[in-house]
């Protein structure tokens, strides 16, 4: 395996080399697809890997969220699937080695970490409810306001508590989340604090390392994967 990869992904084959499972170790989504001129073939995953070993509301709700935002959705790479982080995917081939192009998906990993932040804000207000209740609002807002989120790419990222109130304020589907979050307040006989909800939101969102790995994994989009 090529040593760019190597923090990437983990690859384990049986004895005829004609079938590999593949794991996604990076703290993003990757692509993957069968190298030019093979033609291998990819048994797709899902966002059903939790990195806690004791999965929390957050961790339910961040996975059923990012499942919805990859729904109907296609990687970079022409002929591959999106590998979670965390998921793998089975490879099989009739000619062995089996062959891959393995890369980072920028696109999704920033959508990805949007809808950890909003998993973290619904997760740190509503701390008893089914993700069931909340993943398709996070998706919908995620994917409306990725423009806004673009910004986490710049040197420094912006604050996460003020993406999150300006995402409210701008799209109507993000707005919805919060009027769910503020409807189970309210059943709690809590008032609403906008501001300091998105905060304790952001905060906790912000614990992951992600604007880093996100400029240190970009110089290994599409690396070439092959298992001899």
């Amino acid at each position: 395996m090529q040593p760019p990869l190597q923090s990437l992904v983990s690859a384990c084959s049986d004895a005829q080399g004609d079938q590999v499972q593949v794991t996604n170790l990076s703290p993003l989504v990757l692509d993957i697809a069968p190298a030019a001129g093979t033609s291998d073939e990819l048994v797709p995953s899902s966002y059903d890997t939790s990195s806690d070993p004791l999965p929390t509301l957050a961790d339910d709700l961040e996975a059923d969220a990012e499942n919805a935002v990859a729904a109907g959705r296609l990687p970079s790479i022409q002929g591959g699937v999106l590998l979670p982080v965390g998921g793998t995917v089975m490879a099989s081939t009739n000619a062995p080695p089996v062959r891959l192009t393995v890369g980072v998906d920028l696109d999704f990993s920033a959508r990805t970490f949007d809808a950890v932040a909003w998993a973290s804000y619904v997760a740190s207000n509503v701390p008893d409810e089914s993700p069931a209740a909340y993943y398709q609002a996070i998706a919908d807002c995620v994917n409306d306001s990725y423009s806004l989120w673009q910004a986490l790419q710049q040197q420094p990222p912006p604050d996460l508590t003020n993406l999150l109130l300006k995402s409210i304020n701008a799209y109507a589907s993000c707005n919805e989340l919060r009027e769910k979050v503020k409807d189970y307040l309210e059943s709690q006989g809590q008032q609403e604090n906008l501001t300091a909800e998105a905060q304790l939101g952001g905060e906790n969102a912000s614990e992951s390392d992600w604007e880093s790995d996100f400029a240190q994994e970009q110089e290994v989009h599409e690396v070439e994967l092959d298992l001899r």
